[in-house]
């Protein structure tokens, strides 16, 4: 009795071949939608905000100009404020809400209502001084006049001090963020870090590294 050959269990080659070649639109599906996944998969996962560089560091300084004047105002005779000066007053009587109130107002004693003015500070401008690092910050010396409507001559009021990084990035896209001295002088120009833009494109200045 005559043995008969084994058959081979691989199958043939050109059977892999037609297996490959159907899965080839699956396999080009699958690589684009890996493509288009990975620039989300950066923005879900990867270093958050954006890449910036300091390119100016800007300090301004100014101070109001203050003017005395004799402001107007009205308040019962017995209350003014100090150093007011009267300029009218008449007597008045107690308000009428109801007219169950009224026959009692009637009887109630008059009060003085004054008209007045009293000396007030106002400002009247805002003397300011702009400069870039590092250009040291200085404050502004405005001349002080007194005009015609003034009771005294212009004195200095409030200071304020404002210390700004304008902030680039590759795409040159700008910020600008208001940082304390003490940060503004430590961070120098041309430093980079990830700053936090939400999706309106503002920037979360918070972000700004300490030094």
């Amino acid at each position: 009795m005559s043995e008969r050959p084994a058959e081979s269990s691989s199958p043939a080659p050109h059977g892999t071949v037609r297996r490959l070649r159907a899965q080839l639109p699956r396999l080009a599906l699958a690589l684009a939608l890996l493509a288009l996944s990975l620039p989300l998969a950066y923005r879900l996962f990867g270093p958050r905000g954006v890449e910036v560089q300091v390119q100016r560091k800007i300090w301004r300084l100014e101070i109001e100009v203050e003017r005395q004047i004799a402001e107007l105002g009205s308040a019962w005779c017995d209350e003014l404020p100090a150093g007011a000066q009267v300029q009218s007053q008449r007597l008045v009587g107690a308000a009428v809400d109801t007219p169950a109130t009224a026959a009692a107002s009637a009887d109630a004693p008059l009060r003085a209502h004054c008209r007045y003015t009293v000396p007030t500070w106002r400002t009247l401008w805002q003397a300011s001084r702009q400069g870039v690092d590092p250009e040291p910050p200085r404050w502004p010396e405005p001349e002080l006049t007194q005009g015609s409507q003034e009771l005294s001559r212009q004195r200095l009021g409030a200071r304020h001090q404002f210390y700004e990084l304008e902030l680039v990035a590759a795409n040159g896209q700008r910020w600008v963020c208001r940082q304390p001295l003490d940060n503004w002088r430590r961070l120098p120009q041309g430093r980079s870090f990830r700053l936090l833009v939400d999706r309106q494109g503002s920037a979360n200045c918070a972000s700004v590294p300490s030094g």
